[in-house]
C-alpha cells in the first residue's frame, strides 16, 4: 500500500558569502563585555569600574601653622592647628610667612642685643669699695698709694683688679748716743754760766757807776 505523503522538497541553495560556517560541535567562546554606551542624559561615556578596583578616598590632610627660627630651622613656638597668624615671640623678630604644602609657616630671626660697655674697676678686696676711678675698656692693674695688688678677675666681661691695704710698720725713734748727750749737757751748762756771768758783770758796773755819782 502506497503512502500519499510526498517527500519534502529540497531547500534552495544558500549563496556563499565568504565566511566559514561555524562548527556546530565547537564550544562557543565567552562573550566579551560590551563597550559602555553613551548616556542619554549628558551625552558622555559612563565608565563602570568594578568595586574591587576602586581606590578608597584619601582623608583630608590636617593643616597646621609653624613658627620657625630662620637661622636654625628649629621651631620656636608650639605648633598650632589650622591657619594661624604670626605672633610676638620674646627674643625674636618676624621675617616672613610662607605656604608650604598647604601649611602656614611663619619665619622669625633672633633680635640682636646691643653690645654692653666693657669697663675696668679697682677694688679694695677688704671692703669691696672702689679705690680708683672706673676706666673704659680692659685696662691693666696700676700702682695705687697705700695699696698692694692682689689679683685680677673677669666678671661679666669686665676687668676687676683687687688690692689690699699696705700694713704700716711704726719705726721706734732712735735715742741719742751717750757722747752726744754729754755734749748737749755741757753746752747747756756753759750757756747757763755765760748768762749768769754776763748778769754779774752788768750788776758790778752798775753799782760802780752809782758810787761815782
Amino acid at each position: 500500500m502506497r503512502s500519499n505523503t510526498l517527500p519534502p522538497k529540497p531547500s534552495a541553495p544558500v549563496p556563499y558569502n565568504g565566511e566559514i560556517p561555524e562548527d556546530p560541535l565547537k564550544t562557543p567562546e565567552p562573550k566579551k563585555p560590551e563597550a559602555p554606551t553613551p548616556s542619554k542624559e549628558i551625552g558622555t561615556v559612563v565608565e563602570v569600574t568594578p568595586a574591587r578596583l576602586q581606590s578608597p578616598e584619601k582623608p583630608a590632610e590636617k593643616v597646621i601653622t609653624k613658627h620657625i627660627d630662620i637661622t636654625t630651622g628649629k621651631e620656636i613656638s608650639k605648633q598650632e592647628d589650622g591657619k594661624q597668624p604670626k605672633k610676638d615671640i620674646p627674643g625674636y623678630e618676624f621675617v616672613e610667612t610662607k605656604d608650604e604644602g598647604g601649611n602656614t609657616v611663619h619665619y622669625y630671626k633672633p633680635v640682636e642685643k646691643p653690645s654692653e660697655k666693657v669697663i675696668t674697676k679697682h677694688i679694695d678686696i677688704t671692703t669691696g669699695k672702689e679705690i680708683s676711678k672706673q676706666e673704659d675698656g680692659k685696662q691693666p692693674k696700676k700702682d695705687i698709694p697705700g695699696y698692694e695688688f692682689v689679683e685680677t678677675k673677669d666678671e661679666g666681661g669686665n676687668t676687676i683688679h683687687y688690692y689690699k691695704p699696705v700694713e704700716k710698720k711704726e719705726t721706734p725713734k732712735e735715742l741719742p748716743k751717750t757722747s752726744e748727750q754729754s755734749k748737749q749737757r755741757t753746752t747747756a751748762v756753759l750757756g747757763l754760766l755765760s748768762v749768769v756771768g754776763l748778769g754779774g758783770l752788768v750788776t758790778y758796773f752798775g753799782l760802780r757807776k752809782r758810787d761815782e755819782n
